[in-house]
């Protein structure tokens, strides 16, 4: 059995309801805090991790870069793209194209964009790839969208579940990973 940490950058600096999905947005002011509170949570084998793989977003890199000197990046652990949306408000977004995604979030994309399919596709061949590098446990600082995707990849349920949960900010999710099967060990620590 394995460990796959899964931890969310911290806190970000944007305005309310603001679609940003894979945009570069800044960390808040209290980072520095925030970003000692999150790795004072993690586990000690976390905190001993070989691998420490992150999102090249830099509110990602931040985060892993104070965990791990040697923290690498990969592509397709990138927030989900929201594509023509990305940057605005969703209350200037029609409502019936959000109505329309947010009834199939897993297969409808927005114009340009991901689904949650795709989403969860990429970042479960990123998983993959580094468990088959490593014999111990692999840490990899993304974002929420991300987390919930491989949450429920990795656990077989249905894409659309993911709706029912959220990853908050700087929190750490733990899924042990077992010959046959994937065990949620803690959501949102």
């Amino acid at each position: 059995m394995r460990d796959i940490y899964l931890l969310r950058h911290t806190q970000v600096d944007v305005p309310s309801g603001l679609c940003y999905g894979r945009s570069e947005v800044p960390l808040a002011a209290s980072a520095d805090t925030d970003i000692d509170t999150a790795l004072e949570r993690l586990p000690a084998q976390a905190r001993a991790a070989e691998h420490v793989i992150a999102s090249p977003s830099s509110r990602c890199l931040r985060l892993a870069n104070t965990l791990s000197r040697s923290a690498r990046t990969d592509m397709r652990l990138q927030e989900f793209n929201f594509g023509a949306w990305e940057g605005r408000r969703w209350h200037h977004i029609p409502a019936l194209q959000i109505a329309i995604w947010s009834a199939n979030v897993a297969h409808v994309r927005a114009p340009g964009g991901e689904n949650l399919r795709d989403v969860a596709k990429r970042a479960n061949e990123c998983v993959q790839t580094w468990l088959a590098q490593t014999d111990g446990p692999v840490v990899l600082v993304t974002h929420g969208g991300v987390i919930r995707a491989l949450v429920a990849a990795l656990l077989k349920l249905p894409l659309a579940a993911v709706t029912r949960f959220n990853i908050d900010y700087g929190s750490c999710t733990c899924v042990r990973m077992h010959l046959q099967h994937a065990e949620l060990r803690y959501l949102n620590r």
